[in-house]
């Protein structure tokens, strides 16, 4: 059963970690430790993060948790964690794949909503294979 307005609900600390665990289990990296840090006043970012070591800020002048904005991070800290910063930081095709994978097994939004958005304004969206594991390659969507 799909959330659907999990975007906008904030989740509990308990249940964001909860939430976290299983992402980095199913893609073997470190679970990310939450963080908060006050973001520059002119800085409309919610969130950070970083794979090395592996951590997610949040911004404390926002303090939103929502099960998207978890997933959003984690298949940044996923790709950086793999090799591919360049994509992370540009939100490109693997970093697209594996977002919505992450938004597809989690519940938080079926491909069925993401594929035909990526497909509809052409965005690019893969799981490279090359020996990393199988939850960064075998995507369902394609």
């Amino acid at each position: 059963m799909f959330a659907g307005n999990l975007y906008h609900t904030m989740i509990r600390l308990k249940a964001a970690r909860s939430l976290l665990r299983l992402m980095a289990r199913e893609y073997a990296v470190p679970i990310p430790e939450l963080r908060w840090y006050r973001f520059p006043s002119d800085s409309n970012a919610v969130a950070r993060a970083s794979a090395y070591p592996a951590v997610i800020e949040f911004n404390a002048r926002t303090n939103s948790i929502t099960a998207m904005l978890l997933a959003h991070e984690m298949a940044h800290i996923v790709c950086m964690y793999y090799g591919f910063e360049d994509d992370s930081m540009d939100h490109g095709p693997i970093w697209l794949g594996v977002y919505a994978r992450l938004l597809n097994d989690y519940a938080i939004m079926p491909y069925s909503a993401t594929v035909p958005s990526l497909d509809k304004y052409d965005l690019g969206h893969i799981h490279p294979h090359n020996g990393k594991p199988d939850a960064l390659w075998n995507f369902e969507g394609e």
